[in-house]
């Protein structure tokens, strides 16, 4: 009965293959998010260029966002709980934010003067963590079978990087080296303008054969990669701290003792 309706689930969707996630090509596998309600849709439709409701004021073309490769998947994670944190409350106050950060003339000493408040707030810092908690646990990861040149490009550019003042960038992107130029970085990469994923090039990511929220998938990530989140990516550090079970993080640690 186990195997009988193990595999009547895996035939709920007629289209999206699934992919064991140690089969992955860590190193240049494009990964994706999404809510799992979502799936059925891309089953039949496929993922859809669009600019998302978080997006409507800093992004000008529809497309599909991804990461390559397993690290640029973790740092995708962390900008994510860093825009969590600083994020203005409320839809006018967020659009209003955003102009001034496009807004070359409106003088950097202000934003400097919120992120500091923000920086010793730990309201924002619970609510951050939780959210994304919130987003994972009801996501999965998909792996995008995406070709350069039809789907996207190295060359192309990140429209915050190119349409925002640099100086006021520095928060959510890594270091100023990541801003020298206005390409797309590998955390942060999408599809060509107007481009649809078809549902062939679409894998759920799936471990044990079973299709797992972004939460677990996201810790074996980590788990692959441990050192390097506590060495560059503490507020993932801190989300795994708060939101892993205790098992969860000995095994992670074990990872840098071995």
């Amino acid at each position: 009965m186990r195997e009988y309706i193990k595999r009547l689930r895996l035939k709920k969707y007629k289209n999206l293959k699934r992919i064991e996630f140690d089969k992955i090509d860590f190193e240049k596998g494009h990964f994706h998010y999404t809510p799992r309600k979502n799936l059925r849709s891309i089953d039949k439709k496929g993922l859809l260029p669009l600019v998302g409701e978080n997006s409507k004021v800093i992004e000008r073309r529809k497309k599909v966002f991804f990461s390559e490769g397993d690290q640029a998947t973790l740092k995708i994670m962390h900008a994510w709980i860093v825009w969590l944190k600083y994020r203005a409350d409320g839809k006018y106050l967020y659009a209003l934010g955003e102009y001034f950060m496009r807004t070359r003339w409106f003088p950097k000493i202000f934003i400097d003067i919120y992120m500091k408040v923000l920086d010793h707030s730990v309201v924002n810092d619970y609510f951050s963590l939780k959210e994304l908690d919130r987003i994972l646990r009801k996501s999965v990861y998909l792996n995008l079978n995406l070709e350069e040149g039809a789907d996207f490009s190295y060359d192309d550019y990140d429209d915050v990087i190119k349409f925002h003042d640099k100086a006021k960038l520095t928060m959510v992107y890594f270091s100023e080296d990541e801003l020298k130029n206005n390409k797309m970085l590998p955390w942060n990469m999408h599809t060509k303008k107007d481009v649809i994923i078809p549902p062939s090039k679409i894998k759920i990511v799936t471990i044990n054969s079973k299709i797992v929220n972004a939460k677990k998938v996201l810790f074996h990530l980590a788990e692959r990669n441990y050192d390097f989140v506590k060495a560059e990516l503490p507020l993932l550090d801190a989300y795994f701290q708060k939101y892993l079970t205790k098992k969860q993080l000995k095994t992670l640690e074990r990872t840098i003792a071995d």
